[in-house]
């Protein structure tokens, strides 16, 4: 993909297009000239870029249509706290905005950064390193090595183990699972058991759950005897154990916890597993009647699925967008990238079409742009 893209030239659509009687948002499209490679996906935006695949190597391009980072990778992720996953030659290693390596790419694998660590993979073994391009533990031959706020997870054959990497010291004791750290606490199983320990490993919920969900906004989601309910963190119920226990996905990631006052749940009903959402009393606001769907995000808002069909709901359980589209994606401000029958365009949070459904490829909307690709050409769309 060449870099010498030509000034682009402005063309104003004016036509007014009446879809289901809502008239479409005025746009500017912007024609970045540009070799017509085979563009195989344009992915969402962070970091003030976005990943594109052109011909089969991964880059990064701006919300302009400029590629800022050169197509040069196997394999390139969003950034993720600053730092974007890119592989060459089968290794992986971490580069900045501007295309900078903060770790060349040596490495077996590297897991993106959370809360400022990360873990290096190379011939079998592992070590932490930092968002300031340090280790701060040797390479040792672990199973799975993670790392929170100072608070390293080591799984071994043996099981799971919690260290301190400012004093090399242990936390708790050994247990036979453990998940990730989440607002001060850390689901760990003792024999059969899940019980919560804090960052200092003192054990401040019991071991007596089969299954728990993460500690979010005061409460925990867990499972016992074939039931639901959700305790606090000193293992107090805040809310009773009155619903049944009828799908493991009801402790998956991104099912788990509460997330701006709302908590997904499941019923079983004569078409199968069904999911709605429970506000703080454990009251149903949204009654159960999807398929999928996912945590409410700070706009309110929350995908659901439908007969394998997605929408949008608030957090009334008003559908402001029907389930309608293959898939959707949330992007800035109340724009939204959807794709149906293997089209992309962009309808607001009031379902009003922005565009036709008309693009082959789509970034998210950025800063009222985006992205888009029809016939392995580059535009640039404006949001007015």
């Amino acid at each position: 993909m060449r870099n010498d893209f030509l000034p682009p030239s402005v063309v104003q659509n004016k036509n007014k297009l009446n879809m289901n009687k809502v008239t479409l948002i005025l746009i500017t499209i912007l024609f970045v000239g540009c070799k017509k490679d085979n563009i195989e996906w344009i992915g969402q935006f962070s970091n003030g870029l976005a990943t594109i695949n052109i011909n089969g190597k991964h880059g990064y391009i701006d919300n302009h249509g400029t590629i800022k980072i050169p197509c040069k990778y196997s394999y390139a992720t969003e950034f993720t706290e600053g730092f974007g996953r890119v592989q060459i030659n089968g290794k992986y290693g971490f580069i900045d905005s501007t295309g900078n390596y903060l770790f060349k790419p040596n490495y077996d694998n590297v897991y993106i950064f959370e809360n400022g660590y990360s873990t290096a993979d190379s011939l079998g073994y592992q070590a932490i390193i930092n968002t300031n391009g340090e280790f701060v533990s040797n390479f040792e031959k672990h199973e799975c090595v993670y790392c929170d706020n100072d608070i390293i997870r080591i799984k071994k054959h043996d099981g799971f183990s919690f260290y301190n990497i400012k004093t090399g010291k242990q936390i708790g004791k050994l247990y036979v699972k453990a998940n990730k750290f989440k607002n001060g606490l850390c689901a760990v199983k003792i024999e059969n058991k899940w019980g919560f320990i804090n960052t200092e490993g003192r054990l401040v919920v019991s071991p007596s759950y089969d299954e728990v969900g993460d500690y979010a906004e005061g409460l925990i989601k867990v499972g016992k005897d074939g039931k639901i309910g959700f305790i606090d963190s000193t293992g107090e119920t805040r809310i009773p154990f009155d619903m049944d226990f009828v799908d493991l996905t009801d402790f998956s990631y991104g099912f788990n916890s509460f997330s701006n006052g709302l908590c997904s749940y499941t019923e079983y009903k004569n078409n199968g597993y069904k999911k709605g959402y429970i506000d703080y009393d454990g009251q149903v606001v949204i009654p159960a009647k999807y398929d999928k769907c996912y945590q409410f995000e700070k706009e309110g808002i929350a995908m659901v699925c439908i007969n394998k069909k997605w929408g949008v709901v608030n957090s009334s359980g008003e559908e402001i967008v029907a389930p309608e589209y293959q898939y959707i994606w949330l992007g800035d401000a109340d724009i939204l990238k959807v794709q149906k029958n293997d089209k992309f365009g962009f309808v607001n949070l009031k379902n009003v079409a922005l565009t036709k459904m008309i693009y082959d490829k789509a970034s998210s909307p950025y800063l009222g742009k985006a992205v888009v690709s029809i016939d392995n050409g580059l535009d640039v769309i404006t949001f007015d």
